[in-house]
């Protein structure tokens, strides 16, 4: 898994659909 520096760590979920801007978006939406 390569590090991202994104905002992820409030939804971990995140960490799994980080990898695509689109996915991204949706989790923050999500989360």
């Amino acid at each position: 898994m390569p590090a991202v520096e994104h905002p992820q760590r409030l939804v971990p979920y995140c960490n799994l659909v980080s990898w695509e801007a689109s996915s991204y978006l949706l989790c923050r939406c999500a989360g």
